[in-house]
């Protein structure tokens, strides 16, 4: 008797967090077509903000900003919301921050990740935001203002698309490209955007993922609404979760410049709840140690890459 009463407790439970659950992804819906529907009284400020997750990789880390400085023009401020396991990570990401004390940057230690990224959209007065993860790096030259060109409404702008990614990393497998549409670049007028519909591309894993964490430019107001109606923990957890939404953003097209600029380097992992696969070059232990004689990542070794070589290319240090 008390065994089925246990177990009728338990349904009863899981019942009521399934109805929150649905709840939630109705009400975000909801909220999301309000802003479409107001989408003609919408005026995006000029303002484009990032934020960047990290943790236990300040030599990775420092790769990504030191690229991102160098090659973006007109380059966005980014916060760094950064995690450190233990004192060895603590003292290098402190060292970064002190080599980094010229740039616009702000670094905020990890107490709760989703409040605190809660908190940095909520406040963030950016137009458009975007976020970022420390094991990428930037492979060549772009404007962050060609992206002001886009609606995050209608068009969803990625760095790490372009014509070289025929190759799904994550999948170990060939992927097709989309039959792309140029668009013109009006603030470079030698230049041009690629773009497609996502939904479009249901074979093609990275073509067909428009709420990925790596660099891709949201609406900030949109973000906010997905943020409050979803619950996680960390960067892994943050973007599985936004995935409930992903057939509202599906329709939506995708523009990328021909190509890629912004590519993962996925050499390690500091996380054990999804097991991404990796090149296994590196631990961040080694990548730490090396931090600690003075050497960093030579970033010009990545300059002009295509997006598969960059992907599987070992580190050289200087």
């Amino acid at each position: 008797m008390l065994k089925a009463f246990n177990l009728q407790i338990k349904k009863v439970t899981s019942l009521k967090a399934e109805k929150r659950y649905y709840e939630s992804v109705i009400r975000g819906l909801e909220e999301l077509n309000k802003i479409r529907i107001e989408a003609d009284e919408t005026v995006l400020n000029k303002s484009i903000e990032g934020l960047v997750f990290s943790k236990d990789r300040p030599m990775q880390l420092h790769a990504l900003l030191m690229s991102y400085f160098k090659r973006a023009s007109n380059p966005a401020a980014i916060t760094i919301l950064f995690k450190a396991s233990n004192q060895d990570f603590s003292n290098a990401y402190k060292q970064l921050m002190n080599e980094m004390g010229s740039y616009a940057v702000n670094f905020i230690e990890e107490s709760n990740f989703y409040s605190q990224v809660n908190e940095w959209v909520k406040t963030n007065k950016a137009g458009r935001i975007f976020f970022l993860t420390d094991d990428a790096i930037i492979l060549e030259e772009f404007d962050m203002n060609d992206v002001l060109q886009f609606n995050p409404l209608s068009t969803i702008f990625s760095l790490t698309k372009g014509t070289d990614l025929t190759f799904c990393f994550n999948h170990n497998r060939p992927q097709s490209l989309p039959d792309f549409k140029k668009i013109p670049n009006t603030n470079h007028l030698d230049q041009y955007f690629l773009d497609w519909v996502w939904e479009d591309m249901p074979n093609s894993p990275d073509w067909a993922y428009p709420l990925s964490l790596d660099g891709t430019f949201f609406l900030k107001k949109e973000m906010e609404v997905l943020i409050r109606n979803i619950k996680f923990r960390n960067p892994n957890t943050f973007e599985a979760n936004l995935q409930v939404f992903v057939r509202a953003f599906l329709p939506r097209k995708g523009a990328c410049y021909p190509k890629a600029k912004y590519v993962n380097i996925p050499c390690n992992l500091v996380q054990t709840e999804v097991k991404n696969r990796t090149t296994t070059a590196y631990t961040v232990e080694e990548l730490n140690r090396i931090w600690n004689t003075g050497k960093r990542i030579d970033i010009m070794k990545f300059h002009l890459l295509d997006a598969q070589s960059a992907q599987t290319m070992k580190f050289e240090f200087a």
